[in-house]
């Protein structure tokens, strides 16, 4: 797998003086050679601005209090970052942004997705699907609601949180609970797998839940 580059830059628009001299300050942060800028409404003399070290030069109040401030926000960015990547999210540059100015991103959810799906797929009836295409990704979606309310003793729960232990516990579920054959309950694992990919596409989740999981058929 490709490691994943990121960095954080502080520097000052010379191009942009204020009516008092004073530059703005600004934030570029990058991650995998994509960049996101912020201006951090902060202001410094150009010539106090130390352009190696993208910091303040000296020691004197004013110089202080930026150095401080800027690395408050590079230990917030830091953290959003940790965090992002503890929740097996896939991290851009724009995300990390928004989340530092508590804009934040949209967190989907697994019945959520799927809900979506097949009311998109409800308008494609006659057109790229059958109805019987439909009715089984219906009963694959209420199969699931059934399933969170069981074994997570929820309604819904975040696409992060979709795992190997999930699937497996979903087969288990069919072939009991629910009482599907192995066949019937591989055509709803595969309708699952389904709305995983489309997750996978839009970057709302960064690891494959069935990167170890093996759909068969008897």
């Amino acid at each position: 797998m490709e490691r994943s580059t990121f960095s954080v830059l502080f520097y000052v628009k010379r191009s942009k003086p204020l009516k008092n001299g004073d530059v703005p300050v600004y934030l570029r942060i990058t991650v995998n050679s994509k960049g996101a800028e912020i201006s951090l409404k902060r202001s410094i003399n150009p010539k106090l601005w130390d352009t190696t070290r993208n910091k303040a030069k000296g020691n004197s109040d004013e110089a202080t209090q930026l150095n401080d401030y800027l690395n408050s926000v590079r230990g917030q960015i830091y953290d959003h970052h940790k965090q992002m990547q503890e929740s097996g999210r896939t991290i851009t540059a724009k995300m990390l942004r928004n989340a530092f100015l508590g804009l934040g991103e949209k967190q989907w959810t697994l019945k959520e997705l799927f809900t979506e799906h097949n009311k998109n797929m409800a308008m494609l009836v006659g057109k790229e699907y059958s109805p019987l295409t439909l009715q089984r990704f219906d009963a694959a979606l209420k199969h699931i609601c059934t399933f969170l309310k069981t074994n997570y003793h929820n309604e819904d729960l975040p696409l992060t949180e979709v795992n190997n232990k999930f699937i497996t516990g979903f087969e288990f579920y069919l072939k009991t609970t629910a009482s599907c054959q192995h066949n019937s309950a591989m055509k709803h694992i595969k309708a699952l797998k389904k709305v995983i990919r489309i997750a996978l596409a839009n970057d709302y989740i960064r690891k494959d839940p069935f990167y170890n999981y093996r759909i068969t058929q008897k």
